[in-house]
């Protein structure tokens, strides 16, 4: 598998990813993507500047120096591209649709039935209901497939090494699933924050602003995550929601206030999606890491550095990967979960109504070998898919 590192500099304060290639993929697959935007959004600023809200021009100070820099940085010692070739050619039908399928599935309890540990040879199950909210686990070192024959067509999906998913609602009642002794070195979060965007789109279900709050404070993170060990949150740009995740929801499950690692979306070319200092939207999204701060441990960010993640969007709401860049911060070997997550990761545990969405064999082609250069091209390599 190649490196989704593209770049990164000397002090490691700033890392170019290629998101496709970031999530963990099978032997000789290549993930289905969207084409690379060439050129930055156009988008309005209000005439007023007062309607445009004070507190988000703010918390873009604290970042706007640190980006300016990472991006002159990659301007100046990166490469010309910002990706790698994609494949952009969009799924087969007849995927499954796992979330409107879960309402008949919902009685069901995430922790009444015993792990599924899938075989040496290829796993075949009915439908649905043989993995809603029963753990799933592949507990060998190679990639393994697991086949629901209904609805038909039969849906194979593509499981990683070692990897381990529950298919269901993230519940706040719900421990962890397959939560190891002595808890996990590292959760992830992605949560469901309202999103204007999201839910015109019709990309993943969001929570409502009054509801979203309360509901993440209750999860069992506390419990689940392992002395000196760390959270990672995604959040938007909403000043409201940044400020309730550092005030009430990291002190909830026992963190302090944390460091920021923020994710810059930028063209094929390097350019920001949309303008630095647009005053209603940003080019980019933070992600909010903290350490767990009972037992002793020391709290908040302890020896954990900001970071500048640079890379070219992929499919709506898909995040960079972050497994090779968090792995520094976390002990040999380490346990791992992501919550809400939409495709599983090496070596992790992913809880999600959608865990193995991407995970479905329609969302892969058939890596393609390269081709030889025309005559003429100078020996440049050219990649071709399927």
């Amino acid at each position: 598998m190649a490196s989704p590192l593209l770049f990164e500099s000397i002090t490691e304060d700033v890392a170019l990813l290629d998101i496709p290639a970031s999530l963990s993929t099978p032997p000789g697959k290549l993930l289905r993507s969207c084409a690379p935007l060439t050129a930055p959004h156009t988008v309005a600023d209000p005439s007023d500047p007062a309607a445009a809200p004070a507190e988000l021009q703010q918390n873009h100070e604290r970042h706007a120096a640190l980006l300016n820099d990472a991006l002159t940085t990659l301007r100046l010692h990166g490469p010309t591209t910002y990706c790698r070739p994609r494949c952009i050619d969009p799924p087969p039908e007849g995927e499954l649709a796992l979330t409107s399928d879960h309402t008949k599935l919902l009685s069901l309890s995430p922790t009444t039935a015993p792990p599924l540990l899938l075989t040496d040879a290829a796993t075949e199950l009915s439908d649905l209901s043989d993995i809603f909210a029963r753990p799933v686990s592949n507990p060998h070192s190679v990639w393994k497939t697991l086949t629901l024959r209904h609805p038909a067509p039969a849906k194979t999906f593509h499981i990683p090494p070692l990897s381990s998913f529950l298919l269901a609602p993230v519940t706040p009642a719900t421990p962890l699933p397959l939560q190891p002794e002595g808890g996990f070195d590292f959760i992830l979060l992605d949560p469901p924050w309202p999103n204007r965007s999201a839910s015109r789109a019709g990309a993943y279900n969001t929570v409502d602003r009054r509801d979203v709050v309360p509901m993440l404070k209750a999860l069992r993170i506390r419990e689940a995550l392992a002395p000196g060990g760390i959270v990672g949150v995604w959040v938007t740009n909403r000043p409201a929601l940044q400020r309730a995740l550092r005030e009430e929801v990291l002190p909830a499950w026992g963190c302090g206030e944390g460091v920021e690692w923020v994710w810059v979306k930028v063209t094929s070319t390097g350019e920001p999606v949309l303008a630095m200092e647009g005053r209603m939207r940003k080019p980019y999204e933070v992600l909010v890491l903290a350490r767990r701060t009972d037992a002793g441990d020391a709290g908040g960010a302890s020896g954990i550095a900001r970071k500048v993640i640079v890379a070219v969007p992929d499919l709506h709401s898909r995040k960079p990967c972050i497994k090779d860049l968090i792995e520094h911060y976390l002990p040999t070997p380490y346990r791992a979960a992501e919550l809400y997550g939409r495709n599983l990761t090496e070596g992790w545990t992913t809880w999600g109504d959608e865990a193995v969405r991407f995970n479905w064999d329609g969302h892969w082609v058939e890596k393609m070998p390269p081709t030889p250069p025309p005559v003429g091209e100078g020996g440049r390599v050219r990649l071709t898919f399927s």
